[in-house]
């Protein structure tokens, strides 16, 4: 898998989340590709490295979002995603 057909498994995947917490479909995909333009402007303009991105743009102290990163930082995800984009 490369980062091309990546994006949108995991468009899909945040997707899914929205839609499971009872979001209706078509607002879940706005919600998500709204989320990534933005994101990537934002790092466009400031070009912060990603990690200090997450933690100075993105999370807030004792946020949702902080929590959810710390799960997926524990559950080892970026080293998952770098496997699968390099297993060839």
């Amino acid at each position: 898998m490369d980062v091309v057909h990546l994006s949108p498994v995991c468009n899909e995947s945040l997707s899914d989340v929205n839609i499971l917490y009872g979001l209706p479909q078509e607002l879940s995909y706005k919600i998500v590709i709204q989320m990534i333009i933005c994101t990537g402007k934002l790092q466009l303009v400031n070009k912060p490295h990603p990690n200090l991105m997450k933690e100075d743009a993105v999370c807030s102290l004792g946020g949702i979002t902080i929590v959810n990163v710390k799960t997926l930082e524990q559950k080892k995800m970026l080293e998952k995603i770098v496997v699968s984009l390099t297993s060839f």
